[in-house]
């Protein structure tokens, strides 16, 4: 593994509360974006603390990945730990979507004393996922291929179709994230984080899309009991990708979970 320096931006008065925010595979800190500026918007919490959005290696703003470089799990988490530690910040909670769920879990058990409270959006289950020939072999073409990137990253979202600049941006940092993307996917093949996400003591919520085509809810079900203080919560008439299928209903749940008193 090589030492990596991963892209990060804080967003300052944006939440009640400080907030990491990790995205999924061949994603980047652009699928927050529409959600952040519905969080700048609800004006009836107090905006004091900063969103914290973050690019994994290789994605998005983040260098280039070494061809020979090879990662894990815990290699990703402590990158995101890195981001928080620099920030100077306490109790910061966590937010992931998809790969980045388990990226935050991975975070929490790395380093509990740094995280509050989690929000997980149609995680990756505890023991990874083994996607059928048909994703490897597309990860396989995509590099060479961008129109089929755009089918792949766009097809992951629900019922609304993207158009314009963020467009643009989502299917431009998707193709530039295919090299981490494949080797996240061989990542996730062997994992089984079960025993230590047992011992995570934060409170923690999962969402899963109605309507995921992308990841099996009974594997987001599995994950919140596993986890000592795990919600689950299914979103209805939603798919993979509530961030940006329906940016105000995500920040709602999202305020309202991170916003409850500890119990």
């Amino acid at each position: 593994m090589t030492a990596t320096t991963i892209y990060s931006k804080n967003i300052e008065n944006c939440l009640p509360f400080p907030t990491l925010f990790i995205h999924g595979n061949l994603a980047s800190t652009e699928w927050w974006f529409p959600s952040l500026e519905i969080f700048k918007g609800m004006r009836t919490i107090d905006h004091t603390s900063p969103a914290m959005v973050a690019d994994i290696r290789g994605c998005g703003q983040s260098p280039d990945l070494d061809p020979n470089d090879r990662f894990t799990i815990f290699d990703l988490a402590d990158d995101f730990i890195s981001v928080v530690r620099k920030s100077k910040l306490e109790k910061v909670n966590i937010v992931g979507h998809s790969v980045g769920g388990l990226i935050a879990l991975a975070a929490m058990i790395r380093s509990a004393d740094t995280f509050h409270r989690a929000v997980l959006l149609d995680p990756v289950g505890a023991h990874g996922v083994v996607f059928n020939r048909d994703m490897y072999d597309a990860f396989e073409k995509m590099a060479g291929d961008r129109v089929l990137t755009a089918q792949v990253i766009l097809g992951t979202i629900y019922n609304r179709a993207i158009e314009g600049e963020l467009r643009d941006r989502i299917v431009g940092d998707a193709f530039r994230a295919v090299r981490a993307g494949r080797q996240i996917l061989e990542m996730l093949k062997d994992l089984d984080l079960t025993g230590a996400i047992r011992g995570i003591q934060q409170s923690v919520l999962v969402l899963h899309g109605e309507f995921d085509s992308v990841l099996k809810e009974e594997d987001s079900k599995a994950l919140a009991s596993l986890l000592p203080h795990g919600e689950f919560e299914e979103v209805k008439g939603h798919g993979h990708c509530l961030n940006i299928e329906d940016p105000e209903r995500f920040a709602e749940i999202v305020v309202e979970f991170l916003a409850r008193e500890i119990s």
